[in-house]
């Protein structure tokens, strides 16, 4: 089997509402969805999860570009898929760094290779470690009231643990949301927070 055509689709979603971080509101994600096409009619997709240059190192053009001009010629074009740690290797001489592009051709390989198989991919990887994954939200940060509010009813929803944007605000406020949040949800729930590299207190 031998990877014959490389096929890269920016696409971009627009939040229903922005996302409150510590660097400020973000309206968008921008991510890359990748196809491996092979000789045998088999294709492996991915999709890189959103790109930020503060936060990732690359963009949705760098990913472009990385997969599209660089990998796809030097290193994924007329290889066998199953090939992946030479893949993986060789992606690693032809450019430094650039974790998000290559953990993207990874993601399309793994799927590309499970395919062949006629295996799902957690089966590929080892099997079932758990009959259920218990799923938390990423949640905007706001003030207090607002964000205890759509606490209370993400976990109505069913959802078990949250993650609350801080940083935006100052620390006193910061504090006050997570205690809010905390009274709103109750003991039961998991609390994370996250700053995204931006606390400056």
């Amino acid at each position: 089997m031998k990877i014959i055509k490389v096929e890269c689709t920016p696409l971009s979603i627009k939040f229903v509402k922005p996302i409150i971080m510590s660097g400020g509101p973000v309206n968008w994600a921008h991510t890359v969805l990748l196809k491996l096409y092979t000789d045998e009619g088999i294709t492996g997709v991915a999709e890189c999860g959103d790109t930020s240059m503060w936060y990732m190192g690359e963009s949705q053009e760098s990913i472009l570009h990385n997969v599209g001009n660089i990998y796809a010629p030097l290193v994924l074009l007329g290889e066998d898929p199953f090939n992946i740690e030479t893949i993986i290797a060789r992606m690693d001489r032809v450019v430094y760094r650039n974790y998000h592009s290559k953990a993207l051709v990874d993601y399309a390989l793994h799927d590309l290779v499970a395919r062949a198989l006629g295996v799902p991919l957690y089966q590929y990887l080892g099997g079932r470690a758990n009959e259920r994954i218990e799923l938390a939200y990423v949640m905007s940060s706001g003030t207090p009231q607002e964000v205890a509010d759509n606490a209370r009813k993400l976990v109505s929803a069913g959802y078990k643990g949250l993650k609350l944007k801080v940083g935006h605000n100052n620390i006193e406020e910061d504090v006050e949301m997570v205690a809010e949040v905390r009274r709103a949800v109750g003991s039961s729930v998991h609390i994370m927070t996250d700053t995204n590299g931006g606390c400056d207190y």
